[in-house]
């Protein structure tokens, strides 16, 4: 049947990636079958718009996969097709959140592709409309991120001023949205980006009190599992801002102990570059 056509050729174009990506096939041949069933609906009830959404998610869904594997034109071509798609489903309400998503994801492609004035442009439309879509509540988690993902592209370009107006914005939205939590792992990512912008700055106290911060909330979060890259990764960086402040016996402390956590993250391969970036750094304290 044309289904199983449909089937055979996905699950053809995605074979040699399956094992790269982070969704298992048995989730890849869920999403196939909810596709070609909602397809099959669609064609049923004759609705135009939903056989639309339907080839967009498909092509969403090939897009996400092209991304997850750094195959950013292939990626970059599916997600803009997705959104010519939404665009024309939409066309007589274009403030809507999923037009805003896809805008995000043409911005994050860009961004990879290290075209970040393009990225920024993309960001900016998907920020523009969700502002509208949640005028009724500005401190909404899909704003933050916009706003984090904005202050990425700052950073990447150097900007770093506009990185940290961007990083707070974001972290004064998170601290609303997860007041009853503060112990959350985005506000912990949001202090951690702020810290980075301030170490690249040389302002290291600022960057030591934002990333102990944030160390300390991921020492909450992951209490169960202290074993965890992210614990690893604030220690490192704490360790790296004790370096350039010349405390090179507390530099040493917190390298090696992000050391320790990442030889056990990663026991089934020594040979990570988190592990090798990580020797570099204690042996450059040495």
């Amino acid at each position: 049947s044309r289904d199983n056509e449909i089937k055979k050729l996905l699950l053809e174009y995605f074979k040699n990636k399956i094992k790269s990506v982070k969704k298992e096939k048995k989730h890849l041949i869920h999403e196939i079958d909810t596709i070609i069933h909602i397809k099959a609906i669609c064609e049923t009830e004759k609705l135009e718009t939903c056989k639309e959404i339907n080839i967009s998610n498909l092509l969403d869904s090939v897009g996400e996969f092209a991304y997850d594997v750094a195959n950013y034109s292939e990626a970059l071509e599916y997600y803009q097709k997705s959104y010519e798609i939404r665009e024309k489903v939409y066309a007589e309400n274009k403030i809507h959140p999923d037009i805003a998503e896809y805008l995000n994801n043409i911005g994050a492609v860009y961004s990879k592709k290290s075209d970040y004035d393009k990225a920024l442009e993309y960001y900016k439309k998907s920020y523009d409309i969700l502002k509208k879509v949640y005028d009724d509540n500005p401190n909404h988690p899909d704003i933050a991120v916009l706003l984090n993902n904005i202050g990425n592209v700052h950073y990447k370009k150097s900007d770093y001023d506009k990185a940290l107006e961007y990083y707070k914005k974001s972290y004064e939205i998170e601290r609303e949205v997860y007041y009853d939590n503060p112990y959350h792992p985005d506000i912990a990512a949001s202090l951690n980006n702020i810290g980075a912008v301030y170490s690249d700055k040389s302002d290291y106290d600022k960057a030591l009190e934002y990333y102990q911060k944030s160390y300390k909330i991921r020492e909450k979060v992951y209490a169960n599992n202290k074993i965890h890259p992210d614990i690893a990764k604030s220690l490192n960086n704490i360790g790296l801002v004790y370096f350039d402040k010349g405390d090179y016996d507390e530099a040493l402390k917190n390298l090696e102990e992000s050391y320790e956590i990442l030889n056990e993250v990663y026991a089934y391969n020594l040979n990570h570059p988190d592990i090798a970036e990580s020797l570099n750094n204690i042996g450059a304290v040495y």
